[in-house]
């Protein structure tokens, strides 16, 4: 062993790098060298779940795990939401596995998650395993003692198992690329002696191995690790990779495989010049051969190169190379006579450098020894046992219901569960297409935005049972994220098309209800208010498309879905307008939010969130009505709150945002110690989400200043930094830093009960009319005119019905403020009538009971006589008889009337005078056609287009089509027997007459030329008329039958025949004017721009290789 490797060997850390995320959070000096600092300072990692024997638990007992506080060395029980501080341990045993979201910001674009498996000891620093099997998932780059290395563009995950009590331990790598330097460090203990550590270990040395990393915000584009491989002397050896290669220029280009100069025994199969497409990393896979017959036994290296070939002619692109080290060593014998064709070259020592050793791969692991190690591919059965392992600590972990907002991608938990179990194994060992896309659908279901980000960002081939929607999930995995301009950027590269489907507008509806949420926390009323009113546009708009879309393209709970977030917006529409003493207009929002919510209720479905808002919208009415002075009415409005508030965590114990809610409605009416107690448990069943700590923060800053301090630091890193603009956060900071702040007051502070109503004094107004408004758009009209809702009707709840009887009625005096009784129905659906005959369209009105209004005419272009407008249109749900007006087209007050040129009673015009009559009118001959006549004088009009007496609006186009009469024009037919095929072809077209031919079996004359003709020679006949031709083949000549291409596009025909094995050369096509009458002789209608002619014609028999002639129908001029 060389010096350089012992040096190499006497080293023992891991030191792992990838980019963009990160896995460390607390690099504070402060906390290091001052520990009883460290629990006031920010938390470096939260528990983020226990399982116990595959069952989650929310708190696991000192047999199960216990943590180590480096503060002062006391050990705690284990507990989800517990926080966990840089050097803090954590030790869990038989059976008990504990996952770890480490709070290194922006925590919900990174999401970086340890899952400590059974009987581990871990220090959080980022994780020292002292001893056990974790599995790290990690987005980024991070350095080890400031040395950065750049590797991995897509991420980084594995497993690492500490042996305990022997000097080994293993990595596993699945996505990413690992690099490693052995050695021996300390591990978490902030600034202990080694004494000390080992009475946290339990034992007299340090176990080998530790995970001790620190980390740096770093972004790397290509990834150009190097390889080693182990050849036999003697052999040919064949190893097979993938190589990625990153475009990171604005136009696609093509890129080279090429291997060292000097290298003979290097052999490199790939495809040679693959085309990457701009700001495209694509893999190419590729096996390299080794010759390792010509070679000593040594180490070798080598190169593999991808060259761009034309970046060069690309201003500004910079990329020409990449290049991928390759590390080779022979080993063994080579045998007595090693059939060497080429001078051997001298074995080459090759240092190890940290840019080609030292690394493990995707789907590599390694063992590490004292000795020298190298990493090999891993074994199938070894990357699943690591899948099986933590997908049992991951789905059992798993939300029991779906993300608020997103529509949920899978119909049930357990297909969820399969699906994310398949995906997984799919894209870790063979990256199929589809497969990170479900993935992405999975977390994205889960609400792990970054996780759910990072899956289709990978996903190069997007496919999945909705198609069309990759782009709206991924943006939808970006707002879960926070990035919300990266959301509305992606929304807007939709199509018109995609734009407008529901899940495309529910995603636009959620962007608009997270912006409403900022400006609300920054107090800004006015943009609040504007963008939750585009938030219900787009809500409203998905309801729409829903009704019409079948829930195999959106999903069986979509309508759901989008009822209750149109529910939210009404909800945060009312908690604006009490926050402003708007009171009339809160409990006119909170009863909508009602209304929508309550159609929707099923506590035990995957999408809960109805149940639980239903909860806040009778909050929001006793808050409002305790604001008003009617204690009883917002008692009775709190109970209902909160009863379904335990109707939906009784259905889901984990549901976090209820126990939040509870909170929520426990804290607007005073009861601190409740609203603390779910606060807590929200944490408990979902640590992840931000929203709680903050108000458990507010609650307990007196009575526990350190605690509110770190959960309002908790707050801060888990919340998405765009949502930290306002008081929020502003609040929380000032907790962090150990100052009190005044918590915003509840309603239960603003006013005592049995106090008279702040709203102005009562004034006389109009009722508004709203029948055949939806229950949204009539409550809106309501308010405006400032009535509220009374008693209202409505037995199915659906969001479409619309308003089919009110009290009292649209006109009467009454007092602003007083209530309006509605009764709600689906109504009558209004008649499709356009382009409908007025008679028509009056019959299909009053078969609906609707009665048929105003009947108005407009000019038109086309269609006279046929409805052009309807109001109110077509689908519109509307009471039992409601007006229908009606637009017909007309010709107008001064139409055009096309005149008659073959009157009866006198001779018919010629062309000149047919076309000065047209031009008085302003009228012009947009076609001529000739037919030869012997009946009519030369130049007479013979028929014409559109038919005399039509008339059309003033101003309107007006195509017109003549058909002149010409001389009838005769040729003599010639003897084409005994002629080749194209001789008599070319006699025949050169005198204006069109060959038919047929082919026979015929001995008697030469192949291929004509055998009988008909007419014969010496026949008169009218130009353009066909001539039959017999052409002879010689017996056993294979023949086709011709296909029928009348009616098709010349393209379409073309490989019709050509598959035949006829010819069809861009020549043989010609095209033509069509018939006056629009039709071939036997009848068959001529559409423009198809075949109207073939020659051969259809079905006949002839010689594999023949020529076929197409003639193409030029577009006739219609009445248009």
């Amino acid at each position: 062993m060389s010096q350089q490797q012992e040096r190499m060997a006497s080293r023992k850390v891991l030191r792992l790098s990838l980019r963009l995320i990160l896995l460390l959070l607390v690099p504070s000096i402060q906390a290091e060298s001052c520990p009883d600092a460290a629990q006031t300072a920010t938390p470096a990692a939260v528990v983020k779940s226990i399982v116990v024997k595959n069952q989650q638990q929310s708190e696991a007992d000192r047999s199960q795990a216990v943590a180590t506080r480096v503060s002062n060395g006391e050990t705690v029980s284990v507990s989800a939401g517990l926080l966990l501080y840089r050097g803090d341990i954590i030790e869990t045993f038989d059976e008990t596995k504990v996952t770890l979201l480490f709070l290194d910001a922006p925590v919900a674009e990174r999401d970086n998650e340890v899952i400590i498996d059974a009987n581990a000891k871990v220090g959080v620093s980022s994780t020292n395993s002292w001893w056990g099997k974790i599995w790290v998932k990690v987005k980024g780059a991070f350095e080890s003692k400031g040395t950065y290395v750049r590797l991995g563009p897509k991420g980084t995950e594995y497993e690492f198992n500490v042996l305990r009590g022997e000097e080994r331990s293993t990595v596993v790598v699945l996505e990413g690329v690992v690099p490693f330097e052995e050695g021996r460090f300390t591990l978490a203990g902030l600034g202990r002696t080694d004494s000390q550590i080992a009475e946290l270990i339990g034992s007299g040395t340090l176990s080998p191995s530790p995970l001790l990393t620190a980390f740096s915000h770093k972004v790397s584009g290509q990834v150009q690790t190097g390889r080693a491989v182990d050849v036999r002397a003697g052999q040919v050896t064949t190893v097979s990779g993938t190589y990625y290669i990153l475009n990171d220029c604005k136009q696609s280009h093509y890129f080279e495989f090429r291997t060292s100069d000097r290298t003979p025994w290097l052999q490199l199969l790939v495809k040679k010049q693959p085309e990457i497409p701009a700001h495209t990393s694509l893999p190419v896979e590729a096996s390299l051969q080794i010759d390792a017959k010509q070679l000593l036994p040594g180490q070798y290296r080598a190169n593999v190169y991808a060259i761009c070939l034309d970046c060069q002619s690309e201003p500004g692109c910079t990329q020409f190379q990449l290049d991928w080290p390759l590390s080779i060593t022979v080993k063994g014998n080579p045998g007595p006579s090693p059939p060497v064709t080429l001078p051997t070259p001298p074995p080459i020592v090759t240092p190890r450098s940290s840019t080609q050793e030292g690394q493990i791969r995707e789907l590599e692991e390694l063992t590490l020894t004292s000795g020298f190690d190298r990493p090999v591919q891993a074994t199938e059965t070894r990357v699943l046992s690591v899948l099986d392992w933590t997908n049992k600590v991951i789905l059992t972990a798993q939300p029991t219901y779906s993300a608020q907002n997103l529509i949920p991608h899978f119909p049930t938990i357990e297909q969820r569960s399969q699906s994310f179990t398949d995906a997984r194994q799919r894209a870790i060992l063979r990256n199929e297409p589809g497969s990170n896309a479900v993935l992405g659908n999975v977390y994205s279901d889960w609400d792990q935005g970054a996780m759910a980000v990072f899956a289709y960002e990978k996903e190069l081939a997007p496919s999945g049972r909705r198609l069309g929607t990759f782009d709206v999930d991924k943006a939808e995995a970006y707002r879960l994220t926070g990035r919300l301009q990266r959301a509305q950027q992606l929304l807007g590269t939709l199509s018109a098309t995609d734009s407008q489907s529901v899940p495309a507008l529910n995603a636009s509806g959620n962007l608009n209800l997270d912006y409403a949420e900022i400006a609300k926390d920054k107090r800004d009323f006015v943009e609040a208010r504007k963008r939750l009113a585009q938030a219900r546009n787009r809500y409203e708009s998905a309801l729409q498309s829903a009704q019409v879309t079948s829930s195999a393209q959106v999903g069986p709970r979509a309508g759901t879905t989008v009822q209750t977030n149109l529910g939210e917006t009404a909800l945060a529409e009312g908690d604006i307008a009490q926050a402003i003493g708007e009171l009339l207009k809160a409990r006119t929002h909170y009863t909508e939010a009602t209304r929508s919510l309550e159609s929707v209720q099923q506590a035990n479905s995957l999408y809960p969130f109805p149940v639980t808002d239903l909860g806040r919208a009778y909050q929001g009415l006793g808050n409002v009505a305790h604001l008003q002075g009617n204690p009883s009415e917002a008692s009775a409005a709190y109970e209902r709150a909160e009863r379904q508030h335990r109707q939906a965590i009784n259905a889901h114990s984990d549901f976090a945002e209820a126990y939040f809610n509870l909170g929520d409605l426990f804290d607007d009416r005073g009861d601190k110690r409740s609203a603390e107690e779910n606060y807590r448990l929200a944490i408990k069943a979902r640590p992840e989400q931000p929203a709680p700590y903050y108000p458990l923060a507010l609650l307990i800053q007196k009575e526990e200043p350190q605690l509110a301090a770190a959960l309002a630091a908790t707050y801060l890193q888990l919340e998405p930094e765009v949502f930290k603009q306002g008081e929020k956060a502003k609040n929380a900071r000032l907790i962090t830093e150990g100052q009190y702040v005044e918590p915003p007051q509840r309603p239960f502070q603003q006013r005592p009960d049995g106090q008279p109503p702040s709203d102005p004094p009562v004034t006389a107004g109009t009722v508004p009319n709203v029948l055949n408004m939806t229950f949204a758009q009539a409550l809106s009209a309501m308010q405006t005119a400032g009535f509220v809702p009374g008693r209202i009707d409505d037995p199915e709840k659906k969001s479409t019905y619309i308003v089919i009887k009110q009290s009292p009625n649209a006109g009467m005096p009454a007092a602003r403020g007083s209530a309006i009784d509605l009764v709600i129905g689906g109504g009558i659906e209004v008649p499709d009538v356009i382009d409908d005959k007025q008679q028509t369209a009056v019959r299909k009105i009053t078969n609906k009971h609707l009665k048929v209004g105003a009947i108005d005419q407009e000019a038109s272009c086309k269609s006279v006589g046929e409805v052009l407008k309807q109001k109110p249109p077509k689908k519109t749900r509307v009471a039992p008889g409601t007006v229908v007006d009606l637009v017909i087209r007309s010709v107008g007050e001064n139409p055009l009337t096309i005149p008659d040129f073959r009157p009866r009673n006198s001779r018919p015009l010629n062309r000149e005078e047919a076309e000065a009559a047209l031009r008085v009118l302003g009228i012009r001959v947009d076609r001529i056609q000739t037919e030869q006549t012997d009946k009519d004088p030369e130049g007479t009009v013979l028929r014409q287009k559109p038919k005399p007496g039509s008339q059309f609006a003033e101003n309107c186009p007006v195509k017109v089509e003549l058909t002149i009469a010409v001389p009838i024009i005769w040729v003599n037919v010639e003897n084409y027997v005994g002629m080749t095929i194209d001789q008599a072809r070319q006699r025949i077209s050169a005198v204006n007459l069109s060959p038919d031919v047929t082919y026979q079996e015929n001995s008697a004359y030469n192949p291929y030329t004509v055998a009988h003709q008909e007419p014969p020679f010496g026949s008169r006949v009218r130009e353009g008329s066909r001539i039959l031709l017999v052409v002879a083949i010689p017996p056993q000549v294979p023949t086709v039958r011709v296909q029928n291409v009348f009616g098709m596009k010349p393209e379409v025909a073309k490989r019709v025949l050509e598959a035949q094995g006829l010819v069809v050369d861009d020549r043989d096509i010609s095209y033509d004017d069509m018939p006056a009458s629009g039709k071939t002789p036997d009848g068959r209608e001529i559409i423009g721009g198809t075949v109207m002619r073939q020659q051969p014609a259809a079905n006949q028999r002839v010689p594999s290789g023949t020529r076929v002639k197409l003639v193409i129908a030029h577009s006739p001029i219609g009445d248009d």
